[in-house]
């Protein structure tokens, strides 16, 4: 798991506009926010990320599962960027809970959004020299950020912080997915 440490992970698998194939040759989804506590429709960004996930210590952690349940995520969501971005380019990746990771290559010009502060029209390529997950597949969408957070597809990967120039998101550990799993999402996306 070395390959974690020398790579920019940017998403992870499970968002109902890309796919990733398990060793059953089953396509997971996920990458879905996660209701607050109480079950009500207000979705916590890096929601249920505490202890019930067992890691392994390879991204840096201690190995017993992270957090403590803390639903919040560290990240700074000041959106200082200038200007308005006309194209951008990055990297986005997926941890599946400890097991292996997908990364994709991504690119796209800025799109209209209402609600957005930013969002691209975006052609992920799958990277198969930054992923130890095999069956990984192209696929594109709109990478949108709105109130803090960021959504590929319209689906939850993280908390977003800004700079003068960029964009980078993540989640502060796991959070759940469609089908039962965990994943880890994480990213960026550099302004032309």
């Amino acid at each position: 798991m070395n390959k974690l440490r020398t790579i920019r992970l940017a998403l992870v698998c499970g968002l109902s506009a890309s796919a990733c194939v398990n060793d059953d040759n089953d396509i997971s989804y996920g990458g879905e926010p996660v209701k607050a506590s109480d079950n009500s429709d207000q979705y916590i960004p890096g929601g249920n990320i505490g202890g019930n996930v067992e890691g392994d210590g390879s991204l840096g952690g201690d190995g017993d599962g992270g957090s403590d349940g803390d639903t919040t995520d560290s990240t700074s969501t000041t959106e200082d960027v200038e200007g308005d971005p006309t194209y951008g380019s990055g990297l986005h990746s997926v941890i599946i809970q400890s097991t292996c990771v997908f990364a994709w290559d991504l690119e796209g010009p800025a799109t209209d959004c209402s609600d957005c502060t930013y969002a691209f029209d975006v052609d992920l390529r799958f990277n198969s020299s930054l992923s130890d997950c095999s069956g990984g597949i192209d696929f594109s969408g709109v990478l949108a950020f709105r109130d803090g957070s960021a959504y590929l597809a319209d689906d939850y990967v993280g908390q977003a912080s800004y700079s003068s120039s960029e964009v980078r998101w993540a989640t502060a550990g796991y959070i759940s997915g469609a089908g039962g799993g965990f994943y880890a999402y994480d990213g960026y996306i550099v302004f032309e």
